[in-house]
């Protein structure tokens, strides 16, 4: 079950997409108990996702996709998005080489993980022009990214236990100033700017 958000003249809601149908089943009309909000809706957990399969087979809310405007899934995320860099080895050895690499030390790959994040308003929704005119030094770089929703609180979690906490993927276009990530040295400016994180269509 692929989840979107979508909008048109009634507001941004949470459906479901058929892409083989050419659809998006509006949830608000097809099931109107669940949460309208993506961030409710995954936080109402399974009871929400038994709720909105049932509502697939009333044949309610059906809307032809060509009739709204796919947005991101979670068009402003609750934090940051958290993200892993050089996770991609030989991505890394090529950025080890492009001469934008301001990261410590001399190896092209890590011994740790990378962390760096990047703000909810760099998020836009799918197939929207990255506005390269925000980044000041034009050296606008992008890198895609399988993206992992986390569906419940998450702390001192066993390697054994992770993947119970993941709730679904979605897609992310990790969009930079490359010259700013290397100008200052460290990676949040050059990856937040508005607009730098087109995320979806589905989650």
């Amino acid at each position: 079950m692929k989840l979107v958000t979508f909008s048109d003249a009634a507001g941004p809601r949470v459906g479901v997409l058929e892409e083989s149908s050419g659809t998006v089943v509006d949830l608000s009309a097809a099931a109107p108990a669940l949460p309208r909000e993506m961030t409710a809706f995954v936080g109402a957990g399974a009871a929400a996702l038994g709720a909105a399969r049932a509502a697939l087979g009333s044949g309610q809310g059906r809307l032809s996709i060509d009739s709204v405007r796919l947005e991101a899934p979670f068009p402003r995320p609750a934090k940051n998005i958290l993200c892993v860099g050089k996770n991609y080895h030989e991505h890394a050895k090529e950025f080890h080489q492009s001469g934008f690499d301001a990261s410590a030390g001399k190896d092209a790959i890590p011994d740790v993980p990378i962390i760096f994040t990047k703000w909810p308003n760099s998020v836009i929704g799918p197939n929207r022009a990255i506005p390269g005119s925000e980044d000041p030094t034009a050296s606008v770089d992008y890198e895609g990214e399988l993206t992992v929703v986390i569906g419940r609180t998450a702390r001192r979690v066993r390697k054994a236990d992770a993947l119970s906490h993941v709730y679904g993927y979605t897609i992310i276009n990790d969009a930079t100033a490359r010259t700013l990530q290397h100008r200052h040295k460290q990676w949040f400016l050059g990856k937040s700017l508005d607009g730098f994180c087109p995320m979806g269509p589905a989650s």
